[in-house]
């Protein structure tokens, strides 16, 4: 009789048995609330997020990066204006007294500080975000492209291998079938040949044993089919549960990658704004710096003028001091100066307040001024701002 070998048995029924156990965890980790990690639909939902997180880091560092230019040039350019007007107090000046000279150099100084503080300030910018996020974005994304195409390609591997052992299966439960109709065919073959032998003289015992011959090997091809497709069977299974561990392991290595980028960009990203925030502490000290010189130059001016006498003021100089009434002496001056911060006239790079009413908006002045540079109010809801002509370009305040 035929025997099937037993290795191949064990194999198959392993198996089986791991089979029917994945099903079982797969159907009740499908009906539980919490789904497992490793599903398919939360694993595709966490590289999606993955996929998120990438595009958050490459927005912050394109925002960064254009943020250093911005920065850059215009630090670039106040050094150069103030490197090109350094002579002037030097050349112009070399008469006057020293304080109005002081006076002068120092707000050059202090424009060619804010240069170099921009730049500086573009410099920490560049070397604490822009970078650090290109690099986590770089190396991250190649993470997560590598781990994505090795799931992709043992998904796809083990879909192959199941259905390499659906086809095999079908091959053995023909086979099988094959050899049972064999057999049966067999046992006719010699109940007949016995019937014959006694109830016929003429039969003969070699037409009988033809018979049954042709019948055993017939029995013989068949159980050879079935052993080769069960050993085909056992193969694809090897195959099948090899493929199927390579695949849980590339999904949890996926499946830690969302935990992974989140941890490490946190710490990141907080390391970052740790460094630029010293970097805006040193900038606002050197500001500080440059307000303490002015604020310097400022009252020796004012000291240097309270020891003389108080001229007769033409009615431009009222205007160009922005004082309210002619002053009798320079005590009365100085209080007319100084002013309140209600009182300071609005910024031209801001819109007006709806209660306040910007001094830009309206006079002769203005659009003389205005028509010299080639420049037209705007209006609307910010007459403050200005444009340019539609056929000129607007010029720099750096150039």
């Amino acid at each position: 009789g035929f025997v099937v070998s037993p290795n191949l048995t064990t194999s198959y029924n392993t198996w089986a048995t791991s089979k029917a156990k994945a099903g079982s965890v797969t159907k009740a980790s499908a009906s539980s609330p919490g789904r497992s990690r490793l599903d398919s639909k939360v694993l595709d939902l966490e590289m999606d997020r993955s996929l998120q997180r990438l595009a958050a880091c490459r927005v912050t560092a394109e925002a960064a990066s254009q943020v250093v230019a911005i920065l850059a040039d215009a630090g670039s350019r106040l050094q150069r204006c103030s490197c090109q007007k350094t002579a002037a107090p030097a050349g112009c000046l070399k008469q006057e007294e020293d304080a109005v000279a002081a006076a002068a150099q120092s707000f050059l100084d202090a424009c060619g500080g804010l240069g170099a503080m921009l730049i500086g300030m573009a410099s920490a910018i560049s070397q604490n975000i822009m970078q650090p996020m290109e690099t986590f974005q770089r190396h991250a994304g190649a993470d997560h492209n590598r781990k994505a195409d090795r799931l992709e390609e043992l998904r796809l591997k083990e879909l192959s291998c199941s259905n390499a052992i659906t086809e095999s299966l079908q091959k053995r439960d023909r086979a099988r079938m094959g050899l049972q109709t064999a057999m049966r065919d067999q046992e006719k073959t010699e109940r007949k040949a016995g019937e014959k032998k006694k109830g016929l003289a003429r039969f003969t015992r070699s037409d009988g044993e033809k018979e049954i011959a042709a019948a055993e090997h017939k029995v013989q091809k068949a159980a050879s089919a079935q052993t080769a497709s069960i050993e085909e069977l056992a193969v694809r299974t090897e195959e099948a549960n090899e493929a199927r561990v390579l695949r849980e392991k590339a999904s949890k290595d996926a499946s830690l990658l969302l935990s992974c980028m989140d941890f490490v960009r946190g710490r990141l990203l907080a390391r970052c704004l740790r460094s630029c925030a010293v970097a805006w502490a040193e900038a606002a000290q050197e500001l500080r710096r440059s307000e303490d010189q002015m604020q310097k130059q400022a009252s020796k001016l004012r000291s240097l003028r309270l020891q003389g006498e108080l001229p007769e003021l033409p009615g431009w100089a009222l205007e160009v001091l922005q004082v309210k009434k002619r002053p009798v002496c320079l005590a009365d001056l100085d209080a007319n100066v100084d002013v309140t911060d209600e009182e300071l006239p609005e910024s031209p790079f801001t819109a007006p307040s709806p209660s306040l009413k910007s001094p830009l908006s309206s006079g002769p002045a203005l659009a003389d001024l205005l028509s010299e540079r080639g420049l037209k109010p705007r209006r609307g809801s910010a007459p403050a701002m200005f444009t340019a002509w539609p056929s000129q370009e607007p010029s720099s305040p750096f150039e």
